[in-house]
């Protein structure tokens, strides 16, 4: 769907929601999926898949384990890091297209990747799902893969905004870093991702910024994303990673996630409770607040066609995608030191390796 089109439809839904109903998509029912509202036109659940760069089994609807399944069979492919190693622009579109597909396949309307984080320490333990210590690089590729991707009729979600490059304390620690270190090193493979690549989910990081948590920090979510970069979409918290609903709300949160006895600040549906509509009774949070927060989600289902009906069905465990992972695994391939000759590679003979 075009960006008229999406906001028109998004709109419309929107002018048939209750304050309950629009709170009700601010926060999962259960781990990996946002409820349905069939009355207003949501026909079924939206379903989530964790997968930054390939399709994981699926995850139990009340916790983190994977339910494990031949159903949950998909072609695996090689991590982000990897995808970054083959410097190969057109590897990108590659990828993303078979997780499009593959998404689709499992009836996933929104990817929780790419990871875009710069590789700050070789001890981050999300390295691997992040594709370098290069924003340049990382940008340009992320933004081909969304493209694509996206173009299957599922939303992407770059992720952990923002300066998340440590798994030390992630839960608590606070970077601490100057606006110019973040404009030139972290933030430009998120502005990539967002104006070029047009990524319709952006997922907030689980440590503080300057002081402030991700999930409720105005600068990141509302002052960089919204008004410089000018995103349109829906931001999402990482699992178990908001912590508070008015705060959140006011900064520019939209979406709280984790398993469903975690979600528990714009949302309760465990204990059917909506503590966000109570902070709007309360005279705590403007309902245009989450008029804006709830046109967000809505807007992201418009443009990925699921509100309309119109996403493709998808495809998985074929020899095409196989042959792309194969592709971009060898491609990936970094010979550093041919000690003692241990390949044969004749000097006068290879030309480029």
């Amino acid at each position: 769907f075009d960006d008229g089109k999406a906001e028109r439809l998004a709109r419309a839904t929107l002018a048939k929601m209750t304050l309950e109903e629009k709170t009700s998509l601010l926060g999962g029912c259960a781990t990996m999926y946002i409820n349905a509202i069939p009355e207003v036109g949501i026909p079924r659940e939206w379903g989530m898949s964790d997968c930054s760069h390939t399709m994981k089994p699926e995850h139990g609807r009340a916790d983190w384990p994977y339910v494990r399944g031949v159903d949950d069979l998909s072609t695996s492919l090689p991590p982000l890091s990897a995808l970054a190693n083959t410097w190969n622009i057109e590897l990108a579109p590659l990828h993303g297209k078979v997780m499009g597909e593959q998404n689709r396949a499992r009836d996933k309307d929104m990817m929780l990747g790419p990871g875009v984080n710069i590789a700050r320490t070789p001890l981050c333990g999300r390295n691997w799902e992040y594709f370098s210590e290069d924003p340049c690089l990382a940008g340009e590729l992320a933004a081909a893969l969304i493209t694509s991707a996206q173009r299957k009729g599922i939303a992407c979600t770059v992720k952990h905004f923002a300066a998340n490059s440590q798994e030390l304390d992630r839960m608590k620690v606070d970077t601490r870093v100057d606006e110019r270190t973040l404009n030139e090193i972290y933030f430009p493979a998120f502005e990539t991702a967002v104006k070029k690549g047009g990524v319709l989910s952006v997922m907030t990081s689980y440590n503080k910024v300057n002081g402030l948590f991700a999930s409720e920090n105005p600068y990141l979510e509302t002052e960089i994303l919204r008004q410089r970069w000018g995103f349109k979409g829906m931001t999402v918290s990482d699992w178990g990673g908001q912590h508070s609903c008015v705060p959140a709300a006011l900064a520019g949160a939209d979406v709280e996630m984790s398993a469903p006895s975690g979600i528990t600040n714009f949302t309760d549906h465990l204990r059917h409770a909506l503590p966000l509509a109570d902070a709007v009774r309360a005279g705590e949070v403007p309902e245009a607040t989450v008029d804006e927060m709830a046109f967000h989600v809505l807007y992201v289902m418009a443009k990925t066609g699921f509100l309309s009906g119109a996403q493709p069905k998808g495809e998985r465990l074929t020899p095409r995608h196989q042959a792309a992972a194969r592709a971009i695994g060898e491609e990936a391939g970094t010979l550093l030191k041919n000690r003692k000759g241990v390949l044969p590679l004749a000097r006068g003979e290879v030309k480029r390796l």
